[in-house]
């Protein structure tokens, strides 16, 4: 039996067996790896999360505003028919006056309308259609979209010139400004605006056509801005001239020697 026969078992017993692991434990890189992941799964549902919020947000903007939208041309509808009515009645009442026998005396009753007020009206008319082609022709010069922003007012707080061509106080009001092209985009593009000045008084009406007027104003100013004016540069200084005349001997010869240096 050999040396290496006998040295053989010893060393396998002196042999350092591997260390287990019990079953469900895990190592430390595969812990740090797991927490790793649950941080990341963990950031990625919170972005979800506001991505959803933003994304309900806009829908629900978005609703509100066709909303509001629905119940201001319900109202002008309600109006609408409140002036039709009230019309229909004006009417049957200057029928039920025609119908009147005549007078005593043969002759008829004056008819309900004074022809002061339909010179008037025709007056009024005529400078109504001169004043909106103008303001139609300048305003589309200025705006591409002016007739699409009218359309939509239009379509918002309805028509504002009826059918025999006399404008609403609305248009009145706007028409008296100097800027009325401007105004009727600016409502065009803003309808919830034109929809609050419908039925108010002539006095409100100048009133708030003078606020938007202001500010129309303050968006067409230039913005100035904030930063500081730049540093005037420094300007060289002109030469000292030194009369040496009037120097030591010592001031003069340092003089020299720091210019030979210079030099």
């Amino acid at each position: 039996m050999t040396t290496e026969t006998i040295q053989a078992p010893v060393a396998a017993e002196n042999a350092t067996a591997p260390e287990t692991i019990p079953d469900g434990a895990q190592t430390p890189e595969v812990e740090s790896e797991t927490a790793d992941e649950a941080e990341l799964e963990t950031a990625g549902s919170s972005e979800v999360n506001e991505t959803e919020e933003a994304e309900a947000d806009r829908i629900q903007a978005e609703v509100d505003k066709a909303t509001r939208k629905a119940r201001r041309r319900i109202d002008r509808l309600i109006a609408e028919r409140a002036a039709r009515d009230e019309r229909l009645q004006r009417l049957e009442a200057e029928l039920t006056e025609a119908r009147k026998p005549a007078n005593e005396d043969g002759t008829k009753p004056a008819p309900a309308e004074d022809p002061h007020e339909i010179a008037k009206t025709l007056r009024l008319v005529e400078k109504t259609a001169e004043t909106t082609a103008r303001v139609m022709k300048e305003a589309g010069k200025k705006f591409p979209d002016f007739e699409a922003a009218v359309a939509e007012l239009v379509e918002e707080i309805g028509p504002q010139i009826d059918s025999v061509g006399r404008p609403s106080a609305l248009i009145e009001a706007v028409f008296d400004s100097e800027r009325a092209g401007e105004i009727l985009y600016h409502l065009g593009k803003n309808p919830e605006i034109a929809a609050e000045l419908v039925g108010l008084s002539a006095s409100k009406l100048g009133r708030r056509i003078a606020l938007i007027e202001t500010e129309l104003d303050a968006k067409a100013k230039p913005k100035t801005s904030a930063a500081p004016k730049p540093l005037a540069p420094v300007k060289a200084s002109s030469p000292v001239v030194v009369d040496e005349s009037k120097l030591s001997d010592a001031q003069w010869y340092a003089m020299r020697k720091k210019a030979k240096l210079a030099g």
